[in-house]
């Protein structure tokens, strides 16, 4: 398997795909309310399909990538929430970002998969684990 046309993230996100095709459960936590930056490139995607704008913008292909994941029965996304006292819930902002596949391997830290936390003035950490008694 291999995704060399793709970005980083979009990379990523095929591959779990690809293992949740074969069985294996995919679990991500991120944040439920995206930073601005986040939202705005979303919204600039969105419009691309739309036919409101020509070019495909930046993440674009990511955000592809993602809806077809998002049909996969064993894909997992997931975000931390607080009850907010009156019956519902609040968002919590966490910056870390944790990713378990199959119980098999995890990583956790503060690096996004896009490439703007490998650039060189980033300063984003992650660790991967490997082994069931650590992931599970």
């Amino acid at each position: 398997w291999t995704c060399c046309h793709a970005s980083r993230l979009s990379c990523h996100l095929l591959t779990c795909r690809a293992a949740c095709l074969r069985g294996v459960q995919v679990l991500c936590l991120l944040p439920g309310q995206p930073l601005g930056p986040v939202r705005h490139a979303k919204t600039q995607s969105e419009a691309h399909i739309a036919g409101e704008l020509v070019e495909a913008p930046r993440y674009h292909e990511d955000w592809l990538a993602l809806a077809e994941l998002g049909g996969c029965e064993e894909f997992t996304l997931a975000f931390v929430a607080a009850n907010d006292g009156q019956g519902g819930y609040r968002h919590v902002y966490v910056h870390s970002k944790v990713c378990v596949v199959d119980a098999e391997w995890m990583t956790s830290g503060s690096a996004n998969i896009v490439d703007l936390s490998f650039d060189k003035d980033h300063t984003e950490l992650n660790v991967q684990v490997f082994g069931r008694t650590v992931c599970s």
